[in-house]
């Protein structure tokens, strides 16, 4: 009897054998599949950082930054970047202006003539309000003005829509 239970219990310790060999094999399978799936996700991360960083150069030139700066160096809230080579903000009568909207892009410099919608020259840097003819767009008559002097001859403009009176 005791052979008999022997044999049994070696036929089971068998089976228990192979049975933990399938699961690490499957652990194994899985172990695999998941090293694949994170080398394809980090190779999809590091096209889109460098997506990015294309987007990021091309909204630089866009917005008259000229490109990104070197390491350690940021733009301060108000300061214009550095200009494009043989591109003077002086010299835009001889620009074919290319007008972007720019939305509070100079509220840092207290202008009140930057409302929303303001335009840009892309290329030069040009204000749309750098024209002494320029007026406002937006809808000033639901405005609750604020009004200041804003030059020596007792002129007043609002601070929040530019109206002027």
């Amino acid at each position: 009897m005791s052979n008999k239970n022997e044999v049994f219990e070696y036929l089971i310790d068998q089976l228990r054998q192979q049975v933990n060999n399938n699961q690490c094999e499957d652990l194994a399978h899985e172990v695999q599949s998941l090293k694949n799936q994170l080398r394809d996700a980090s190779a999809l991360v590091a096209e889109l950082q460098e997506t990015i960083k294309l987007m990021n150069e091309d909204f630089d030139r866009v917005t008259n930054h000229g490109g990104p700066l070197p390491k350690g160096k940021s733009y301060v809230v108000g300061e214009h970047g550095p200009e494009q080579s043989g591109c003077r903000k002086e010299d835009v009568q001889g620009c074919e202006h290319s007008w972007i909207i720019m939305p509070g892009l100079f509220l840092s410099e207290g202008n009140p003539n930057n409302v929303p919608g303001s335009e840009l020259c892309s290329k030069c840097g040009k204000r749309e309000w750098d024209d002494g003819e320029y007026k406002p767009k937006n809808d000033t008559s639901e405005c609750e003005h604020d009004w200041y002097f804003y030059d020596t001859s007792a002129s007043m403009m609002c601070k929040k829509c530019g109206m002027k009176r």
